[in-house]
């Protein structure tokens, strides 16, 4: 079981303030405007999309399965940037408007808002929450659907087809290493010290 040190969120869910969600809204709003207008032709300065590394493909169930243990380990500290905005860009928008194309924009900005609970991470994104994220994946952006951090995208690159596809997951942040998880593409058990709350 390779080692691989992921970092690890501690962040309890409280009630969400609802001026996250006005924020939200209002980001949307002005995100989903911009695509309609690009839908209309209507020529404006056009920022590319911000990509940190080169796309992959989608990953196999097996790899899928994998990476997902690991980030439920992690419990989502690469979203705890996403603030109020979620990633969402107008291309995140022209993507959602590809599969749902008869929908107003007021339609859409309803559709982002509706996935939001009324809990959410103390820190983090305002679609985060104890479970995971509330935001379904076709609806994600691009950077939520295809970042790594760079254990798992090391890992990604590195796995050669065929060979097994384990690893010993260990949550590591400035607090302590309390616990670890030996997963599998189908199986994940969480082990503690001895000495530490589980």
């Amino acid at each position: 079981y390779p080692v691989l040190v992921i970092p690890q969120n501690h962040d309890v869910s409280t009630p969400l303030d609802p001026a996250r969600r006005d924020a939200l809204r209002a980001h949307v709003s002005r995100v989903a405007m911009r695509a309609f207008d690009h839908l209309r032709g209507v020529t404006t300065e056009d920022p590319p999309q911000i990509i940190v590394r080169p796309l992959l493909p989608p990953p196999s169930r097996e790899m899928g399965d994998f990476l997902m243990a690991a980030c439920i380990a992690c419990r989502g500290s690469c979203c705890k940037s996403g603030a109020e905005h979620a990633y969402i860009t107008h291309h995140t928008i022209l993507a959602y408007l590809e599969q749902h194309p008869d929908q107003s924009l007021e339609q859409v900005v309803d559709a982002y808002l509706q996935p939001v609970t009324t809990v959410s991470l103390s820190r983090g994104c305002v679609y985060q929450h104890a479970e995971g994220c509330s935001l379904p994946r076709d609806m994600r952006s691009i950077t939520c659907n295809q970042y790594y951090c760079e254990p798992l995208y090391s890992l990604r690159m590195g796995h050669v087809d065929g060979e097994p596809l384990r690893g010993f997951l260990v949550a590591e942040d400035d607090q302590s290493i309390g616990w670890g998880i030996f997963a599998t593409s189908d199986n994940a058990t969480t082990v503690h010290r001895p000495d530490a709350a589980s």
